[in-house]
């Protein structure tokens, strides 16, 4: 019954600590039914299940140890180090931190809050177009966290279940040693519960390395991560059942959110925007069961790059909107490579607007530029691709078993949709209008290559090749 419990907790985020396992009545049954839980025989909502164990939870009985370095906001502060505080500190123990600036590294080994000033770093504007300095940080309202640039532990590595770290500018962690990717936060994939939000992280070489063992779920949200040359990676880790969600990135030298070297299973990334992103706003491999949602970008170089080393499996990438601003230099709004390994498959690209690439909305690379094809038994459709400088959605040689449906694709500088050797595919219901925008590329609304290896049935356009085969035609 404890780990049917267990479970219970893990879906509705109250954690599965023995303490809250423990919390229940000798001979409680748990069960799911829906989106309630029976408890000794009596049907009872979710929400009282909430109330009824919440008091049981470790934070429901800590103790509070402040933290102020000069002691002028918290003079009653019985720590001046953080460090000091967290090695004094039991599990389950909330850490006050004051505003200062704290030039120290913070390894953190029991499930504690770590809490600064959540509202001094929410009301950082974390697109502000100007410079940032380490000098213009405030130590009278912010707790800033400050490293060197020097070879150096995180400024926080957290090494523990159920940590949480809320309300810190996190500065400075840039290592000039080639191949040193220290971040700012570490999170290692032997734990889980991880709760790190409301935090500026910025002016570091990589903002957070973020693992998860997936025990149990883990959250990165509404942070500020800005001119860092990467914001989110998962270099040498897994990350598991973990969800990053309402963050902006700005002025990202690199990669915005790369879960990429690492094993990702059942991640969400949602809501997030970023800005000025220098290459990638996404680049995702080796995943399964994950998704990229009803996020925005806005003038990246490329903004959701899918494969390159590895394959991924049943990903969702939809509701997102990707743009390029006159004169922007974003080349793809979404990019599937190809690579040594197999292709990626199972993955549903739905309902994303993309506008304003210097190249193509959407494409899937394979032959005859790559050696092999990048996706296959996949979905494309109800997507917007307009005003792009090339293609609407492009899928190239190899890529098979696909199905192109229901998209609008108008205005692009070349074709709307193009067949580029695509094979085994569904084109149906697109709508196609106004293409070959730019009078130099001879473009048309629709074109395949391989024409009849392809059905094309039910789709608007006014101009096609091979011509007259596939506007208006309805092929069985």
């Amino acid at each position: 019954m404890r780990e049917i419990a267990r479970e219970s907790c893990r879906l509705f985020g109250l954690g599965t600590s023995a303490a809250v396992v423990a919390a229940l009545p000798t001979g409680t049954r748990v069960v799911r039914r829906g989106r309630a839980f029976e408890l000794l025989g009596r049907v009872v909502a979710v929400a009282v299940v909430v109330v009824a164990v919440a008091p049981a939870l470790a934070f429901g009985a800590s103790r509070q140890l402040v933290v102020d370095r000069d002691g002028v906001q918290c003079p009653n502060a019985g720590f001046t180090s953080i460090q000091a505080a967290v090695d004094a500190a039991d599990a389950g123990d909330v850490v006050r931190v004051c505003p200062d600036v704290y030039r120290e590294t913070v390894r953190v080994e029991k499930a504690l809050m770590l809490r600064g000033e959540p509202d001094a770093a929410e009301a950082v504007d974390c697109f502000d177009p100007r410079a940032s300095q380490l000098s213009d940080a405030d130590p009278t309202r912010q707790v800033i966290v400050e490293g060197g640039r020097s070879p150096a532990p995180p400024l926080f590595d957290l090494a523990a279940d159920g940590i949480e770290l809320k309300g810190f500018v996190l500065q400075g962690a840039y290592s000039e040693t080639a191949g040193d990717y220290t971040p700012a936060i570490n999170t290692s994939d032997r734990f889980s519960g991880y709760r790190i939000s409301h935090n500026v992280v910025r002016l570091s070489k990589v903002g957070i390395q973020f693992g998860s063992s997936g025990r149990d779920g883990s959250r990165f949200d509404h942070n500020c991560l800005r001119e860092n040359g990467w914001d989110l990676a998962t270099d040498d880790r897994k990350l598991a059942d973990a969800r990053v969600d309402h963050n902006a990135t700005f002025k990202t030298t690199f990669i915005a959110f790369e879960p990429l070297n690492g094993r990702i299973e059942r991640v969400t990334f949602d809501h997030n925007a970023s800005r000025e992103t220098g290459f990638y706003a996404y680049w995702v491999q080796n995943s399964s069961d994950s998704r990229i949602i009803a996020n925005t970008v806005e003038s990246a170089a490329f903004g959701v790059r899918v494969g390159g080393l590895a394959p991924s499996v049943a990903l969702e990438i939809s509701r997102n909107r990707i743009t390029n601003p006159p004169g922007g230099r974003a080349q793809t709004g979404i990019q599937f490579d190809s690579g040594s390994t197999a292709p990626s498959r199972e993955v549903a690209v739905l309902e994303n607007t993309i506008t304003g690439m210097v190249f193509t909305g959407i494409v899937a690379r394979g032959g005859p530029v790559d050696p092999a094809p990048s996706v296959i038994n996949s979905e494309f459709s109800r997507n917007v691709t307009s005003g792009n400088g090339l293609d609407g959605i492009a899928l190239w040689g190899g890529n098979a078993g696909n199905v192109v449906r229901a998209n609008l694709a108008e205005r692009n500088g070349r074709y709307g949709i193009y067949a580029r050797g695509a094979i085994n595919t569904l084109f149906a219901d697109n709508t196609m209008l106004g293409n070959g925008a730019n009078p130099t590329s001879g473009g048309v609304d629709a074109r395949d290559l391989l024409r009849e290896s392809n059905r094309w049935t039910g789709n608007e356009c006014l101009t096609d090749l091979p011509v007259g085969t596939i506007c208006g035609i309805r092929q069985p």
